[in-house]
């Protein structure tokens, strides 16, 4: 969770960036999409990370496992996801 989590990981599957963080960020997290990783943007970040206690968070990343294959489910194909929401 957050930025600097993001960057250090390893493995990661998946990774929400809010709209609100800067397109030099999101152009960094852009390019995790070169190695497998879909990166999408999305509106209101938010109602997810305050009920994980943390309202300061704008990056949000799932690490390879049961919760990535579970959200990789109920995602549309790679193909299907408009460009506007996804950084990939």
């Amino acid at each position: 969770m957050g930025l600097s989590g993001v960057r250090r990981s390893r493995d990661l599957e998946l990774v929400f960036v809010d709209v609100s963080i800067s397109d030099n960020t999101q152009q960094e997290l852009a390019r995790l999409g070169a190695h497998g990783v879909r990166v999408f943007l999305v509106d209101g970040l938010d109602s997810v990370t305050t009920r994980m206690g943390r309202d300061d968070v704008h990056v949000l990343g799932v690490k390879e496992g049961d919760l990535a294959a579970g959200i990789v489910a109920k995602l549309p194909p790679p193909e299907a996801v408009e460009e506007t929401d996804s950084l990939t």
